[in-house]
């Protein structure tokens, strides 16, 4: 074969495999335009599904609009949304494919970093499952640890996750423990303290309630469950990268794992402003620190105004100079920085690299980042009439320009884009792949791509965009257009 006749032939391959796979796209949209017809109601697709409802029953359908699981329960969910009361007939759908059915259990939460086990509770009142009784199932639904444990409940918000291998839980006399993934009592419920936090870096804070101090007083465990640093310090973060920020007789400094001082208590306040708990940690050998220079009462606002930010390493030296009212950071490799945080007509921001070289100017009244890549980059955020946005890369290059109302990233780095109440699509490019012509599907529901579809209204009607411009509801499939 020549080389030319080869050229053609693969051309022809690749043309081919695009017209196939358009027309499965094609096909694969009419099933579930069909199938939607069906139901009262349909949700946002996650891990493959989709929950419908006929009636007051709810069930399961996948991207074909195939009935996974019928309508037939209170409530249904997939493995990875686990959580929340339980009321009626309800059941949950296993990785396996199967359908566990919540017979017997009152309430159901997920597990933070990690889902390979869910928690489960027995018993309990209110929204939380307070006095409940907890165990945990395994991915197949099998009860690997029976519901014999309390779970911590801090600032109305129940607490599960897995930290190092270890789950923290509370037992009888709100003391507490740490049992791993197959129930294993690592650290007996012994504790007895009024706070335990979850392991990092090996260690743990504690902290009881000190009536002769008349305040909390903070230590560390260890993974043994020995208080190895004393209950000593009026606050305390997490230990990262060998070190805490803990705070001593009103200012804050950093700890080694042996209890010894390893940056002087200089500080006021840390960078979050918490009244009730720090979270300073030190990422890539930096942390970001703030000076107050007001009395450390009042509102976390007040003490922004009132003092300033900037970053140290880990020998305490000042990379970047406590000029700024507010600094935030992904990764503490590049600094969103504020000057006049809080004041809203005098508010600006930019962003910086650790060597105090400007990357995006200090034009915009807030900057949004979740992984240091890309920026949203606000001016007139405080103002709903006159807010413009725009996303710029880490290097500051414009990769949508700043002028619709708001942008939210969606999966595979597509964009939601807004204006005038109006919601359009661009991909990672910044092509316009949707223009401004879709709706909200209900108030307050947020428009975002899960599974490759989202969940809108168009044309007053409810159903799926996908990622190529076509909309996908009852009855009806149509390409969009302006």
């Amino acid at each position: 074969m020549t080389t030319k006749k080869a050229f053609i032939w693969v051309l022809a391959s690749l043309c081919s495999l695009i017209i196939i796979s358009s027309c499965n796209g094609g096909a694969d949209r009419e099933k579930l335009s069909q199938a939607l017809s069906k139901y009262d109601s349909f949700s946002d697709f996650s891990d493959g599904f989709a929950e419908v409802r006929k009636g007051e029953k709810y069930g399961l359908i996948d991207k074909l609009g195939n009935e996974i699981v019928p309508c037939e329960y209170n409530g249904i969910t997939t493995w990875n949304h686990i959580g929340g009361p339980i009321y009626g007939k309800q059941a949950v759908l296993l990785p396996n494919g199967k359908v566990m059915e919540l017979n017997g259990y009152s309430f159901t939460e997920e597990v933070q970093n990690t889902n390979e086990i869910a928690a489960v509770a027995k018993g309990g009142e209110g929204s939380m499952g307070t006095d409940a009784k907890w165990g945990f199932i395994d991915k197949t639904g099998k009860e690997i640890i029976p519901c014999i444990y309390e779970l911590p409940i801090t600032d109305c918000c129940l607490e599960c996750s897995i930290s190092e291998g270890l789950i923290r839980v509370g037992g009888i006399y709100e003391k507490y423990g740490f049992i791993d993934k197959t129930g294993k009592e690592v650290i007996p419920l012994i504790l007895n303290y009024g706070s335990v936090g979850d392991f990092s870096d090996g260690m743990a804070f504690v902290g009881s309630y000190n009536e002769r101090e008349y305040g909390w007083r903070y230590g560390f465990i260890d993974k043994t469950g020995k208080e190895v640093i004393p209950c000593i310090y009026e606050n305390a973060s997490p230990f990262s990268e060998g070190l805490a920020c803990v705070q001593k007789n009103g200012k804050y400094g950093f700890i080694d794992k042996d209890g010894k001082e390893a940056i002087s208590f200089n500080y006021n306040m840390t960078s979050e402003g918490d009244d009730e708990k720090v979270f300073t940690c030190f990422k890539n050998g930096l942390a970001i620190m703030r000076v107050n220079d007001g009395d450390g009462n009042g509102s976390w606002m007040a003490e922004y105004a009132e003092g300033t930010c900037g970053v140290i390493d880990k020998s305490g030296k000042v990379i970047i100079p406590f000029t700024y009212s507010f600094i935030y950071s992904y990764d503490n490799k590049l600094f969103i920085c504020y000057n006049n945080y809080g004041e809203e007509d005098m508010q600006k921001c930019g962003v910086i690299d650790k060597s105090g070289k400007v990357i995006i100017p200090f034009i915009y009244s807030s900057i949004h980042s979740n992984d240091n890549e890309l920026f949203g980059c606000y001016e007139n955020y405080y103002s709903d009439d006159k807010q413009k946005c725009g996303i710029f890369d880490k290097t500051g290059k414009e990769v949508i320009p700043v002028m619709y109302n708001n942008i939210e990233r969606s999966e595979d780095n597509y964009f939601i884009v807004s204006l005038n109440r109006k919601y359009g699509i661009i991909d990672n490019s910044g092509k316009e792949i949707i223009p401004c012509v879709l709706e909200e599907s209900s108030d307050y529901h947020r428009v975002y791509f899960s599974d490759g579809l989202a969940l809108i209204k168009w044309n007053n009607q409810k159903g799926y965009v996908d990622k190529e411009g076509y909309f996908i509801g009852k009855g009806i499939v149509e390409k969009i257009t302006r």
